[in-house]
């Protein structure tokens, strides 16, 4: 998933999966089974693999508009 360059949402939830489908050309969003955290319900890794946001937390649609720019 990482090897495109782009930014990747792991997400337990089709909530998130469709909150980031505008940024589809910049983000590769996934649904899991399970995070690797276990009060964590998604995921946002940047495309140099470091997380940028976490569920529950702030806004996804706002962490998408920082790190990936305005949607399409």
């Amino acid at each position: 998933m990482f090897h495109s360059g782009h930014g990747v949402l792991l997400s337990t939830g089709e909530t998130y999966l469709t909150t980031a489908k505008p940024w589809a050309d910049r983000v590769t969003a996934t649904l899991v089974d399970r995070t690797p955290w276990p009060d964590v319900d998604a995921v946002l890794v940047r495309p140099d693999g470091y997380v940028c946001w976490t569920a529950p937390g702030d806004s996804l649609t706002t962490a998408l508009r920082a790190w990936f720019g305005h949607a399409d």
